[in-house]
C-alpha cells in the first residue's frame, strides 16, 4: 500500500492567501499589523514578495505590553534595515493618530508620482493587514 501525501497546508489558508494576492493588486498602500511583543513571529515570510514596491506603514500594536527599553530596542532594530515603526495600544488609541498621519502622508506620496506622470490624483486605496492578537482573561469567553 502506498502511502498518501499528507496536506499540511489547510486549504481555507491557502484560498485567503490566493485572495489576499489578488487583491493586494487594488491597493496602493499596506498598513501591515503587527504584535510588538514578538515582531518578527508576526510577520508573514511572503508577505515582502507579496507587496513588492507597495508603500506599507509598519504597525507594531500592544506598545502597552512591552517595556520602553525593549520598544526602543525594537525602533532601532528596525530603523538600521530602513523601516520606521509605529508603535501603538489600540484598546487605548495611544499612536492611532500618528498612524493616520502616516497612511495619509504614503497617500500623499502616491497622488505626487501620479502628477509627476500628468495624471489626476484620485482616492488612496488602503488595506489593514496582519496577525490578530488578543489576550483571553478567565471571565473572557473565546469569540472569533
Amino acid at each position: 500500500m502506498k502511502n498518501p501525501t499528507i496536506q499540511w497546508y489547510p486549504g481555507h489558508i491557502a484560498k485567503a492567501e490566493r485572495q489576499l494576492k489578488e487583491n493586494l493588486s487594488r491597493v496602493d498602500v499596506v498598513l501591515e499589523i503587527r504584535d510588538a511583543r514578538i515582531p518578527l513571529s508576526t510577520n508573514h515570510p511572503q508577505l515582502d514578495g507579496w507587496l513588492g514596491d507597495k508603500s506599507r506603514v509598519l504597525v507594531l500594536n500592544r506598545r502597552d505590553a512591552i517595556p520602553d527599553a525593549v520598544r526602543h530596542g525594537w525602533d532601532a532594530w528596525f530603523r538600521d534595515r530602513d523601516i520606521v515603526p509605529l508603535f501603538t495600544d489600540a484598546k487605548q488609541g495611544k499612536g492611532v493618530g500618528e498612524l493616520s498621519r502616516a497612511a495619509e502622508a504614503a497617500g500623499r506620496k502616491l497622488n505626487e508620482r501620479r502628477k509627476k506622470r500628468g495624471m489626476q490624483p484620485r482616492p488612496v486605496r488602503a488595506v489593514v493587514i496582519g496577525f490578530p492578537t488578543w489576550e483571553i482573561g478567565v471571565d473572557q469567553p473565546f469569540v472569533a
